[in-house]
């Protein structure tokens, strides 16, 4: 029985992770047609971006839609022998945004990195503390469909 419910167990928790979004692609187009493609999109989405000279964009929210990352319910307390918990959620979401362009050919590579993060305050405490988020792939598939 013991080895039945740790199957049971493994399946059920083999459903909660995920494959990682989409995050890169090949468009045919040139890095520059591409990074306006990009920042345009970023802009219409209410991302400030900068380009580095490297041509790297960079971009930062610091108040990102909720369906554009995954931030868990936390478990917090006052610490000590107080045993007094609780679960919250997240009062904001904020994403990091690295988008890197690759010439190939006549076609460019597009490459995402988006780093979400969660804002939580902590009644027991009165804090506030931050916890990493994960992508739910929304930013990347816009940004990647924007590209070309």
């Amino acid at each position: 029985m013991p080895g039945i419910v740790a199957a049971a167990m493994a399946v059920l928790l083999a459903g909660c992770v995920s494959a990682p979004p989409p995050s890169s692609r090949v468009v045919s187009a040139d890095p520059t047609t591409v990074r306006e493609r990009v920042q345009m999109a970023m802009r219409a989405d209410g991302l400030v971006a900068t380009v580095r000279d490297d041509g790297t964009i960079v971009a930062r929210s610091l108040q990102v839609p909720g369906d554009w990352a995954r931030c868990p319910p936390v478990l917090v307390g006052r610490g000590g022998s107080n045993e007094s918990k609780r679960m919250v959620t997240v009062r904001s979401r904020r994403v990091s945004l690295r988008v890197v362009l690759t010439p190939v050919g006549q076609a460019t590579t597009i490459d995402v990195d988006a780093d979400f993060s969660g804002a939580y305050d902590n009644p027991e405490t009165a804090a506030s503390f931050d916890r990493a988020c994960r992508s739910t792939g929304v930013l990347e598939a816009r940004l990647l469909a924007a590209a070309g």
